[in-house]
């Protein structure tokens, strides 16, 4: 028997024996991709044709698979400056280009789906300190610096609310931990290599030894990305060597393995970076995650962290590990010496008592958003420290002096709701591996707080990587619970 269909016009019955189907088989699509990828890279020039085809392929894989599509955007951090291309007042970069091309496929495929977007505690929390920064235009000398700061808090929103959306639907933790893993190495080994063949500037040298920097252009930087990735690599790969055995593990230990290897050249790359804040908030992070973690895992680490302790304390290694921390000298008062050992922490000091000038002298408001460098000479009484470093070396500091009290109010209630939301997710987790993700995103979240207290590090799309990882670790049906499932709705 024949199938028949209605003409919309004619209302005639049309065999559909005698009108065959003429769309392209599915086999047709990657190859259209790749052939015009091809087509970008000869035609277009550099580096427009690399940004043009990361952005095709971000948002090819947002439609048709958003975890690799995240997976993508993490990996970009690393490498975010590759093919930086400017264009007036805009400069357009390889993250720039792969969120861009995920926020459009997201959107459009919202938008055809008519689903509305459904805010919980932690993107309103985020959304009240957004606002706030918008606010701050109002007082900002510069608005130039001003719309930077809020669009790079704005993006930071946008990808976390998509990072959960697409959490709460699919198996985002493998595409994303090999991403992160990769990525990890990749910096790691890169940044190994400068300190071994001693390619970096003068400027980053420690008694003849360069201090590690990678891709980020200087050591501090490069050491909180590591605190945002290492925690999470050494808790997945952690519970993995610990739970294998017990039941089926979230994933398998070809994958356990590379997120070991990304934790281990992490760490040995953040020790080469000789970032003092980046050396305790990994630590903590570190200490948070083999604690939960728990078993063999915690008393092993407890174990190996006093045998390095004991050999570092025998070979050079301790004795500069220890001149670091002798150049640390936090005293407030005016009368201190400076001298070339102690000079970074004082310039720190000053960076500090600066942001808190500002705070006084506009306490609601704020200087406004990234305005700190334009009124930093004015509130800074040492001649030595008049050339500003671009933020306050602590993001409380520095979040109250760009956006006053209420921003810093909005600012502590967005990471009281992380905190609040991955608790809860690690009361409620249960399975091997899943418990392991989110003790991974506290461990990250501890690392990344401990060295904001030294240094600003919503820098460098850092926040889209953490807003990923946050997203992975409170809304992943994967992972969380049935009764916390409306709670991971309510994320959406």
């Amino acid at each position: 028997m024949t199938k028949t269909l209605l003409h919309p016009r004619a209302k005639l019955p049309i065999s559909t024996r005698h009108h065959p189907r003429t769309l392209p088989s599915p086999e047709m699509i990657p190859i259209s991709i790749a052939s015009l990828a091809v087509l970008t890279l000869l035609i277009v020039p550099w580096p427009l044709n690399l940004l043009a085809v990361a952005g095709g392929a971000a948002f090819v894989m947002a439609w048709f698979n958003p975890p690799v599509a995240l997976a993508l955007d993490v990996v970009s951090v690393p490498v975010q400056s590759v093919g930086e291309y400017s264009a007036g007042a805009f400069t357009f970069r390889y993250t720039f280009t792969v969120v861009w091309a995920i926020i459009l496929a997201w959107t459009a495929r919202r938008l055809i789906a008519r689903e509305p977007v459904r805010l919980g505690f932690i993107s309103l929390a985020l959304l009240a300190h957004v606002v706030v920064v918008g606010l701050s235009g109002v007082v900002a000398a510069d608005t130039g610096l001003w719309a930077a700061e809020l669009y790079r808090w704005s993006i930071a929103l946008v990808v976390f609310i998509i990072a959960v959306d697409v959490s709460a639907r699919s198996d985002v933790v493998r595409p994303l931990v090999v991403g992160m893993s990769l990525a990890t190495t990749g910096a790691s080994v890169y940044g190994i290599y400068q300190v071994v063949e001693g390619t970096g500037p003068r400027a980053f040298n420690v008694d003849g030894l360069l201090r590690a920097y990678s891709t980020f252009g200087q050591p501090n930087p490069f050491a909180g990305y590591l605190g945002i990735s290492v925690p999470l690599l050494f808790a997945l790969s952690a519970s993995w060597w610990k739970d294998r055995a017990a039941s089926p593990h979230l994933f398998g230990g070809v994958i356990a393995s590379i997120t070991g290897g990304g934790a281990l050249l992490g760490m040995v790359a953040l020790t080469l970076t000789q970032s003092r804040g980046g050396w305790v908030g990994v630590t903590l992070g570190l200490g948070v995650v083999a604690w939960l973690v728990g078993g063999r895992v915690r008393w092993g680490s407890i174990i190996i962290v006093g045998l390095i302790a004991v050999i570092a304390s025998a070979t050079p290694v301790g004795p500069r590990v220890a001149e670091r921390w002798d150049a640390v000298d936090l005293s407030l008062s005016n009368e201190v010496q400076v001298t070339a050992i102690n000079f970074a922490t004082r310039e720190r000091i000053a960076h500090w008592r600066a942001g808190v000038a500002m705070v006084k002298d506009e306490p609601w408001l704020g200087v406004g958003a990234g305005n700190f460098s334009r009124h930093y000479r004015n509130e800074t009484v040492e001649w030595r420290f008049r050339v500003p470093r671009g933020h306050a070396h602590n993001a409380f500091i520095q979040v109250a002096a760009l956006t006053g009290i209420i921003g810093l109010l909005t600012y502590a209630m967005f990471i009281g709701a992380v905190a609040w939301r991955l608790v809860r997710a690690l009361l409620t987790s249960d399975g091997a591996g899943r418990r392991g993700v989110v003790v991974g995103a506290i461990g990250v979240t501890v690392a990344f707080n401990v060295h904001n207290l030294f240094d600003y590090l919503h820098v460098l799309n850092f926040s889209v990587q953490l807003g990923v990882v946050w997203a992975m670790a409170v809304s992943s049906q994967q992972w969380i619970g049935s009764d916390e499932r409306s709670g991971a709705e309510s994320e959406r």
